[in-house]
């Protein structure tokens, strides 16, 4: 019953770093919803949980194949491991706060509010707005930022904008630009400083994005002020969170804001599949999406 997870863990671990597609479609999205189970991706990674399906298909196959009596070290093997993950999942779950009064944890004064914009004819207004708002992380859609043409004037008006607003409410923010420029996708997390991290998109979709050029260099971890807080951030756009080879570069980050555009119910499997990234790297995700799921 070894044998069959083996082989498909290995053939997934190859798919994820060699295939354009990355971990698209990982059985392991599949339990997104079963927060005791994704505690094993918090400490072992996506393949644990893959590797736990495909041992429990593959049991539970010996016992149809074979009968119970056949199968039963197998099945026992399965469901005490299944009883420990739940148990051990369940209790890393919960301890942190069990026994704790929230309002003495140590942030939780920091309370940040995070607006995701995608209206393209009207972002420069509707993040002016936020900002008036005392918004401190404000996250544009994939390629909606291009309102004032190309060759860096919409960063430079952002950077405007941003001291504008610190001059007016003493509060810091951080705004991602995403834009397409010729043949690449930039994503720029600007504060009034500057933008503090750009990078092209590293992965294109295939076929539909064709006219597009993979960037040269992945995201990175940088230091931003957060309404008077340091806050080590990154991010990612679209379907770059896919791959995880670059995903685990920037696994040190406290806050992870990613970009994206999708479509149909692909947006739902997006999403599900980016919290998962997000446990296994342990960071706390905001997505912003233009026709997909935000959150």
């Amino acid at each position: 019953t070894l044998v069959f997870p083996c082989v498909h863990i290995a053939v997934w671990v190859v798919a994820m770093y060699t295939l354009p597609i990355g971990s698209t479609g990982n059985p392991a999205y599949s339990a997104t919803d079963f927060l005791p189970v994704l505690q094993v991706a918090a400490v072992f990674g996506r393949n644990a949980v893959t590797f736990l399906l495909a041992w429990t298909a593959a049991c539970g196959a010996r016992a149809l194949v074979g009968g119970l009596q056949g199968a039963r070290w197998a099945v026992r093997a399965c469901t005490l491991a299944w009883a420990a993950i739940v148990l051990g999942g369940g209790i890393r779950l919960v301890a942190p706060h069990m026994f704790r009064n929230v309002y003495d944890w140590e942030g939780v004064m920091y309370q940040h509010q995070v607006s995701c914009l995608s209206r393209g004819a009207s972002m420069y207004e509707d993040t002016e707005e936020r900002l008036r708002r005392k918004d401190t992380v404000i996250v544009h859609a994939e390629s909606m930022s291009n309102a004032f043409g190309e060759g860096g004037t919409v960063v430079a008006k952002y950077i405007e904008l941003l001291e504008k607003s610190y001059q007016n409410t003493s509060h810091d923010a951080v705004v991602v630009i995403s834009e397409t420029v010729g043949d690449k996708t930039w994503y720029d997390l600007v504060t009034r400083e500057g933008s503090q991290m750009r990078y092209a998109k590293n992965h294109p979709v295939p076929v539909i994005e064709a006219g597009l050029t993979p960037g040269p260099s992945p995201p990175s971890v940088v230091s931003a002020t957060l309404d008077w807080q340091r806050v080590k951030v990154t991010g990612s756009t679209c379907f770059d969170t896919d791959f995880p080879w670059l995903t685990r570069r920037v696994g040190g980050a406290d806050l992870w804001l990613e970009t994206s555009a999708t479509w149909s119910n692909i947006g739902e499997r997006q999403f599900a599949a980016h919290k998962l990234v997000a446990i296994e790297n342990g960071v706390t995700l905001v997505k912003c999406t233009k026709d997909g799921v935000t959150g």
